[in-house]
């Protein structure tokens, strides 16, 4: 499933890497401080992930337009585009796993999800001081659409 649903064509992107190129694509441009907390990771460890996308070409790294001694980091052309087709082909993946629900099936199955990841927000609020929840973390959905997830067919 992750093979083909998360990176059926090269480059090869592990579930990390993913997350890396969702994140870049859906906020823009990060520092690496901001991208490090929003991922919950060590700077040292953002750095390698965005790293192996810069050397992919997905990602692209520049020096801050007012404050020189920062790094900032946004997905490139490439990067924007490999996302797109996968973030679709994803979709794509869960909503055939949803066929075989109902509307109402769907309607309770969103309820519990969105609870379930209020309560992940919570959790790493109170453990962590350093990470930023993912809500706030992204300004724009995963999906580039989530018309193809009918919740209201049967």
């Amino acid at each position: 499933m992750r093979r083909y649903a998360w990176a059926p064509t090269e480059p090869q992107l592990d579930l990390g890497q993913m997350d890396t190129l969702d994140l870049l694509v859906q906020h823009g441009e990060w520092t690496m401080h901001e991208f490090a907390m929003a991922l919950c990771i060590e700077p040292s460890t953002a750095t390698r992930a965005v790293s192996r996308l810069v050397d992919a070409g997905l990602a692209e790294r520049s020096t801050h337009r007012t404050d020189k001694r920062m790094t900032v980091v946004r997905a490139s052309q490439d990067g924007r585009a490999m996302q797109k087709r996968l973030a679709l082909r994803r979709l794509s993946a869960v909503g055939e796993a949803l066929d075989g629900f109902d509307s109402g099936d769907r309607r309770r199955l969103a309820d519990l999800l969105e609870r379930f990841i209020a309560g992940l927000d919570e959790v790493v609020l109170v453990r962590s001081s350093t990470c930023l929840p993912l809500r706030q973390a992204s300004s724009k959905p995963l999906y580039p659409s989530a018309a193809h997830v009918r919740h209201d067919s049967a």
